[in-house]
Protein backbone atom coordinates (compact mmCIF):
# COMPACT_ATOMS: atom_id res chain seq x y z
CA UNK A 1 0.00 0.00 0.00
CA UNK A 2 1.63 3.69 -1.08
CA UNK A 3 2.45 5.86 1.70
CA UNK A 4 0.09 8.45 0.22
CA UNK A 5 -3.20 6.01 0.65
CA UNK A 6 -2.34 5.09 4.00
CA UNK A 7 -2.30 8.10 5.36
CA UNK A 8 -5.52 8.70 3.71
CA UNK A 9 -7.41 6.24 4.80
CA UNK A 10 -5.98 6.68 8.49
CA UNK A 11 -6.88 10.49 7.99
CA UNK A 12 -10.39 9.46 6.98
CA UNK A 13 -11.05 6.98 9.77
CA UNK A 14 -11.06 3.64 7.81
CA UNK A 15 -8.06 2.36 9.62
CA UNK A 16 -9.12 1.03 13.14
CA UNK A 17 -5.88 0.46 14.54
CA UNK A 18 -5.08 3.44 16.82
CA UNK A 19 -1.22 2.60 16.75
CA UNK A 20 -0.84 2.17 12.86
CA UNK A 21 -2.61 5.39 12.71
CA UNK A 22 0.00 7.37 15.08
CA UNK A 23 2.53 5.58 13.86
CA UNK A 24 1.35 6.48 10.11
CA UNK A 25 1.30 9.90 10.96
CA UNK A 26 4.68 10.15 12.70
CA UNK A 27 6.53 8.38 9.59
CA UNK A 28 4.60 11.25 7.59
CA UNK A 29 6.34 13.96 9.07
CA UNK A 30 9.64 12.53 8.76
CA UNK A 31 9.34 11.38 5.68
CA UNK A 32 8.01 14.62 4.81
CA UNK A 33 10.68 16.19 6.19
Amino acid sequence: MPVGEALHLARTGRIADGQSVLALLLCEQRLRG
